[in-house]
């Protein structure tokens, strides 16, 4: 996570980026590197999914009834702990998740 929140790029990346822009390449390679950027970006985003932090163990247990009724309890903490926080918070906003800091932070989306 310190690594994600740093507002200064580590040394290495900074070298990697100093060689990039000395190097002689071309205008149609960055263009296709781009592309090639683009398109893997968007294949490793749908290979992954940004709803939650559960295990496999986690998801199946949430299926049988006794998952069902922890998963209803946990919902009635958080609704609970949503209204105090709406009443605290400025303008009764409530923050955001660990799910849309990261969906915002790879897909640059609010929700």
């Amino acid at each position: 996570m310190t690594t994600l929140l740093r507002k200064k790029p580590l040394p290495e990346v900074d070298e990697w980026v100093e060689r990039a822009l000395k190097s002689d390449v071309g205008v149609g390679f960055h263009d296709e590197f781009s592309q090639w950027c683009f398109a893997k970006v968007q294949e490793l985003r749908d290979e992954f999914q940004f709803y939650g932090f559960h295990t496999v163990e986690e998801l199946d247990f949430m299926e049988t009834p006794e998952g069902k009724a922890q998963s209803e309890k946990n919902n009635e903490i958080e609704a609970k702990k949503d209204r105090a926080e709406s009443t605290i918070t400025a303008g009764g906003k409530k923050g955001f998740t660990p799910n849309q800091v990261h969906k915002f932070m790879y897909q640059g989306l609010l929700e």
